[in-house]
């Protein structure tokens, strides 16, 4: 049975999608589409994701991989423990991975706070800490308060 993937790099102009059947380790579609801020980027991945799809008659990828080439074109909003130690590290791999922290916020999560992060429409948000023996409790509430207040958004759990 073959399996396919599909890479997606998120530019500042374009994005550019290409599937690859890894069992004969072929590129099977290719696909470029604008990048719209004003839309989100996941209106954009979605409608290159059903694309290719449709194309190649799949129901779905076995495996996805993102990466960023834009410089700063990526919003992200960074959450972690404390100001000094996790927010500051998931802002740090953030930048590294070629975003533009909009925000971050540590602690507990306020209504205010959330309410706050759906005005700055961020592309993804950045929730870290309570692992490895870390404070699991803020981690949960925050993760809660995020499923109950934040009207949408991608939410990646570090």
């Amino acid at each position: 049975m073959n399996k396919f993937i599909l890479l997606v790099d998120f530019g500042s102009t374009y994005t550019k999608f290409t599937a690859i059947n890894v069992t004969t380790i072929q590129v099977v579609a290719h696909l470029s589409l604008p990048t719209s801020h004003e839309q989100g980027i996941m209106t954009c991945y979605q409608t290159g994701e059903i694309s290719l799809l449709h194309q190649l008659g799949l129901p779905m990828f076995d495996d996805v991989f993102i990466c960023s080439s834009a410089w700063g074109g990526f919003r992200m909003i960074a959450i972690g423990l404390t100001e000094s130690l996790t927010a500051e590290a998931a802002k740090r791999a953030a930048l590294g991975a070629g975003t533009r922290v909009v925000k971050t916020y540590h602690y507990r999560l306020t209504k205010e706070q959330v309410e706050e992060m759906n005005q700055l429409n961020a592309d993804i948000i950045l929730l870290s800490g309570g692992t490895n023996g870390g404070n699991q409790q803020i981690i949960c509430h925050n993760a809660k308060m995020l499923h109950r207040y934040l009207s949408s958004g991608t939410i990646l759990v570090a």
